[in-house]
């Protein structure tokens, strides 16, 4: 397939913390097969000490960004860039880099209510990189006045900011108006590539995603175990195995699926408890545990201290890890133990260019972790590790089941995966990517890590 855009083009998304711009911007740039540009690329701000020094970073990574942009535009590049919230001035001067094609702002928006609720979630998630702004605005006295009064002007019309078109999103009720002209064809692309995001997010709004998550895996259930090598891999599942003090411990699987990472406990004799999303997995789990439940991470339906061990096996990137793992503290024992298994960017330098690979290639996972990311926050939610345990296997996927996962990027399968094989052979020869005539394989990196909640809760 083909991308949806050919020709040279420039999109600025701007507005506010908690209107989804970033969000919104990524998956716009996916569906018109255009290159993403967010301005954190460009270096994370760390919380200055007050809003004149905050303002002066800003604008030096926006500079960054612009000299950026007027290399790409010698390329003819397309580009979606996340503006963050540049005033005009700044946003003249982005589109000042391009001449002779079609530029357009696109100006996300939300009701204060939304932007604030939005932000806790970010604010609570320890992977975030603007957790520590949407902490401070969260924690601020005046948070309520922040949120209410800081709204971008709209006066500005799309000649005096030197585009073509203005583009109003209105992230809380998911509608958008244009101000300005662009050609129909590329308006029908625009919407097409606007909706979709939407569409997107509304499957994943307010739940953390469980939605869409249920839906797929009601669809997998059947074939769970089959359609991929990890699930019943024998290393990865022993390396779940801690010695528990006793007999007839009891044992929570946290997004259990069919009961495999339970099902060894059980066989020693526990009380093995699955909780999942699925109600179509927690039937299939029924053989391997004492019963299984139907609830969320975020949410456990069990009282405090009720299990002597916690078991989450490639579970936490569908969800929202601060949250489900303070969950998971709360109804471990003092004393009781926490095994983490989940699959992991090979280091922090490969870890960006993973985490667009799976957000294409597998979007309903929300983040890509590494083995020190995962052990902040088990750290950060009360536990202590207390060993860790490595592993890797060799992944095989069909242009089928991608296919059947999720839709093609732009350009397509093929030429996206070939970029990915070029990049990695570079990057990290040691994953082996390889794409072949109807697959693609790579080296999986793993860690299982064993916590315990210490005796006294400080």
């Amino acid at each position: 397939m083909s991308p949806l855009i050919s020709q040279p083009l420039l999109v600025l998304f701007t507005g506010l913390p908690g209107t989804l711009k970033t969000y919104i911007s990524c998956r716009f740039s996916q569906r018109l097969g255009c290159m993403w540009l967010p301005s954190f690329a460009f270096g994370n701000i760390k919380e200055p000490e007050n809003e004149n020094s905050l303002q002066i970073l800003r604008t030096t990574r926006y500079y960054r960004c612009i000299d950026t942009l007027k290399t790409l535009s010698l390329l003819s590049a397309r580009v979606v860039m996340d503006g963050g919230f540049m005033d005009p001035i700044l946003q003249h001067q982005v589109f000042a880099c391009y001449s002779a094609c079609p530029k357009l702002l696109i100006r996300c928006e939300a009701e204060p209510d939304s932007r604030l609720a939005r932000l806790r979630i970010r604010a609570s998630d320890a992977m975030d990189v603007e957790q520590a702004s949407a902490e401070s605005i969260i924690n601020s006295p005046t948070t309520k006045i922040k949120i209410d009064q800081a709204v971008p002007s709209n006066t500005e019309t799309p000649a005096e900011l030197g585009c073509d078109a203005i583009i109003h999103v209105d992230t809380t009720h998911f509608k958008w108006h244009i101000k300005g002209t662009l050609d129909a064809g590329l308006q029908e692309k625009i919407a097409f590539a606007l909706e979709h995001a939407f569409n997107e997010f509304r499957a994943t709004d307010k739940t953390f995603g469980h939605d869409a998550v249920k839906r797929n895996f009601a669809d997998l259930s059947p074939c769970y175990e089959e359609t991929t090598e990890w699930r019943t891999n024998t290393t990865l599942l022993a390396q779940l195995r801690v010695d528990l003090p006793k007999r007839a411990c009891n044992v929570l699987d946290i997004g259990s699926g069919t009961g495999l990472a339970s099902q060894w406990y059980t066989e020693q004799g526990h009380n093995c408890v699955g909780v999942d999303l699925s109600p179509q997995m927690s039937v299939r789990a029924a053989p391997r545990v004492l019963f299984s439940a139907f609830g969320s991470a975020l949410d456990l339906p069990f009282f405090d201290a009720s299990f002597d061990l916690a078991l989450i096996r490639q579970m936490l990137h569908y969800t929202e890890p601060t949250l489900a793992l303070q969950e998971t503290f709360r109804v471990v024992r003092a004393g009781g133990f926490l095994v983490v298994s989940a699959a992991i960017a090979l280091s922090d330098e490969v870890k960006p260019i993973w985490e667009e690979f799976k957000n294409v290639t597998q979007p309903l996972r929300l983040r890509v972790f590494s083995e020190a990311d995962l052990i902040k926050l088990i750290k950060q939610a009360g536990f202590a590790v207390l060993e860790t345990r490595h592993n890797n296997l060799i992944r095989s996927e069909s242009f089928d089941q991608l296919e059947h996962r999720t839709t093609a990027p732009g350009s397509g399968w093929v030429p996206f995966l070939r970029v990915m094989e070029k990049i990695f052979a570079g990057l990290a020869p040691q994953l082996e990517f390889k794409v072949n005539e109807n697959m693609f394989t790579y080296r999986q990196y793993w860690v299982t890590l064993v916590a315990q909640k210490p005796l006294v809760n400080h």
